[in-house]
């Protein structure tokens, strides 16, 4: 997280401080192109209208397939590597928009592993069908407290140790950019005759629609672990 900003600037900002040995620092023009591949599962800070990282994965179709890469070497060594340059500098970009970058499924996965905060809460309780110890349901929608949904919120920052819970009224306002009409907040009705602030939440499928449209990517879902329907 704290060196999030400085890789972001690597990327997007036209000028860079360049600082060279025994030498005074001096502002160049960036000419950086940057790549990497990794094996860890999270890789980049991806938020979730992404437009710096182009993600994917990598086929494992040939792996330990020693004659394909014996034979990929060989024609890298034979010329292989002039003849993509020749294909690069002649590709013709005049419709290329850097900024419009693929939404691979790779990219959506970084997106997750990189949510923080009500995203990263409100995902969990979307994955596992359940918030604040109530079932959400897949054709039914959910009501809870406006305080019980937060206390849950805030609970989950204590267990994991991360950063300081925001607000409840950030808390608030970020579920409803999430979930924009598949979120209400009504006053609720008690039992016990009160009438206090709540949330309600569209049925689970709409309330993961939602989500998805909001991260810009299918999200493979867990099947929620609780009675069908039908039998509650």
């Amino acid at each position: 997280k704290s060196h999030e900003s400085v890789l972001k600037g690597l990327i997007t900002d036209p000028h860079i401080l360049v600082e060279g040995k025994y030498k005074d620092a001096i502002m160049a023009k960036n000419n950086i192109h940057l790549m990497m591949a990794s094996n860890e599962n999270w890789i980049i800070p991806a938020g979730h209208d992404e437009r710096r990282f182009c993600v994917i994965d990598v086929s494992e179709e040939k792996k330990q397939n020693t004659e394909y890469f014996a034979a990929l070497y060989k024609e890298i060594d034979s010329g292989g590597t002039e003849a993509m340059l020749h294909d690069l500098l002649n590709y013709d970009l005049s419709n290329f928009n850097v900024r419009k970058v693929p939404q691979t499924g790779a990219l959506t996965h970084q997106k997750l592993r990189s949510l923080r905060g009500p995203d990263a809460w409100l995902y969990h309780c979307l994955q596992i069908g359940v918030m604040a110890h109530q079932p959400w349901l897949r054709n039914q929608p959910l009501q809870i407290r406006k305080t019980d949904a937060y206390n849950s919120y805030a609970e989950s920052y204590k267990i994991n140790g991360e950063y300081r819970p925001v607000d409840v009224g950030q808390f608030s306002k970020t579920l409803q950019t999430i979930l924009e009409e598949a979120l209400q907040k009504p006053r609720l009705t008690t039992a016990e005759g009160q009438r206090p602030y709540g949330y309600r939440f569209a049925p689970l499928d709409a309330a993961r629609a939602m989500f998805e449209k909001y991260i810009g990517g299918a999200v493979p879902w867990e099947e929620p672990d609780y009675p069908s329907e039908e039998s509650i």
